[in-house]
Parts: C-alpha cells; structure tokens; sequence
C-alpha cells in the first residue's frame, strides 16, 4: 500500500512539473528589437517585409491613409539591416540576420513614401523600397 501512495504521490508531482514547464506547448519565441504589440494585432493589417543585401520584398507596399498597419521586418541577409519611413516616425532597430521586428503605425496622409535602410551604404546600394498610401 505504501508503494502505491509513494508512486502517486511521485506522478502527482511529475504532472504539477510538466503544467509549470507548459509542458512543450508548441511556444514559439520570436526575436525581436522594437516594440511590438501582443493584444489587438487583429486590428492592424499585418505585412511582412524580407529584408537581403540589398532589398527589400516587396519592393512596393499598398495601404489605406488612417489604416493600422504592423510590418514584421526580417532579416535573411548576412549583415545588420533596418527599415524606416520618415514620414511617419517608423524606425527599427539594425536588426541581426536572421531575425525580425515588428513596427506598427497609422499611415495620416496619402502619397508615396520611400522606404530604406539606413546602415552606412544600403540605401545607396538599392536597399529601398516604397510605401504608397491610398
């Protein structure tokens, strides 16, 4: 009988371990140098951008002036890259490759926006891309 309550009590304790551990839930982890939202992204239009030496994918970028829009930006080139659009105060930090960020922001007026990288060369050597606002 005392085996019995031994081997619950250490199966109990397994469990309470495996629950604190979350047991390999399937969590992904994400790196990540600017801020980023984790409630109400439903709300914003979420686009990625792949940044490479020395561009951007997609060149071009269509959204709606007042529109919520959250740009995951990753990086699969081989050197740091960032993104900005200085027209609406959208910078993120010189991102590792092999790792991302998400800015999100509400484009206020419509127009065409240059979209570039400001690492020292990048914009010169064709990393930019454009934000067109309807």
């Amino acid at each position: 009988m005392g085996k019995r309550i031994s081997a619950l009590v250490a199966l109990l304790l397994i469990a309470a371990l495996v629950a604190a551990c979350g047991g390999g839930g399937g969590s992904q982890q994400q790196s990540s140098n600017s801020s980023s939202s984790s409630s109400s992204s439903s709300s914003a239009r979420r686009i990625e951008v792949v940044g490479t030496e020395f561009a951007y994918n997609p060149s071009t970028i269509t959204v709606k002036q007042g529109e919520t829009v959250e740009i995951v930006f990753k990086n699969e080139g081989t050197v740091p890259h960032d993104l900005l659009i200085d027209e609406f105060s959208v910078k993120t930090a010189a991102i590792a490759a092999g790792t991302s960020t998400t800015v999100r922001f509400t484009p206020n007026r419509a127009g065409q926006f240059k979209i570039y990288c400001a690492e020292p060369g990048h914009e010169a050597a064709g990393m930019v891309a454009t934000l067109v606002v309807e």
